[in-house]
């Protein structure tokens, strides 16, 4: 869809979806709002800022280039830095959402939680890598264009509205950080991603537990 989709707000969603229309789960929207949707667009807005601030300074210097493998990579260590940084960041606060989800939903009392959190860890790493490969093999006209600077302070600014918000338990859109402080927030296509995510989740919830249910 080429919509900037984001794995918190999918959760969400289906979360919703589930509980919704299994009719025996109450849902306190007042505790959503404030917990889910308010963490989710502040931190977006903080990040839109500071990436506008951070754009309105920048120098022109030399640009990233994104060529087809990791090996060709021509990087300063400061954006490599930067990029674990955001990347450990991200593993903080998805790690635990998928995490809760296998615990107390997925495989109850099949897998200890160190299992768990360690397959858990492995399939996110092993997604960024494949996910990476991809993106070095098609870079966008957009990150062409990046400069080292930019990037790398682009990606701290994420790290750190992302890791604050895991220590305090917030959800947060790694994706929607990293877009919003790199390039700025689109107002219309980020409102479409956070209507589209949860709504396709909350479809898909709702028909594997009238499955689950029917079979049952």
């Amino acid at each position: 869809t080429g919509l900037p989709l984001s794995t918190t707000t999918a959760v969400a969603g289906g979360l919703l979806g589930a509980a919704v229309f299994s009719g025996h789960a109450r849902v306190h929207w007042d505790a959503i709002l404030l917990r889910v949707v308010l963490p989710l667009v502040g931190t977006v807005m903080v990040s839109h800022f500071a990436g506008r601030l951070l754009r309105s300074r920048r120098s022109k210097g030399p640009q990233m280039r994104l060529p087809a493998l990791f090996k060709r990579v021509e990087a300063r260590p400061a954006h490599w830095v930067a990029s674990w940084a955001k990347a450990l960041a991200r593993g903080l606060n998805d790690a635990p959402k998928i995490v809760a989800l296998g615990t107390f939903g997925l495989v109850p009392n099949l897998v200890k939680l160190p299992y768990l959190l360690g397959a858990v860890g492995l399939a996110l790493a092993v997604g960024g890598l494949v996910g990476g490969l991809w993106l070095t093999r098609h870079p966008g006209a957009e990150l062409d264009s990046i400069g080292h600077g930019h990037a790398a302070q682009s990606k701290l600014y994420t790290a750190a509205i992302t890791g604050a918000a895991s220590v305090a338990g917030l959800p947060v859109s790694v994706r929607h950080l990293g877009d919003a402080s790199m390039h700025g927030v689109k107002f219309a296509e980020l409102a479409l991603s956070w209507l589209a995510a949860p709504a396709a989740a909350a479809c898909v919830a709702a028909l594997v537990l009238a499955l689950v249910t029917r079979l049952g």
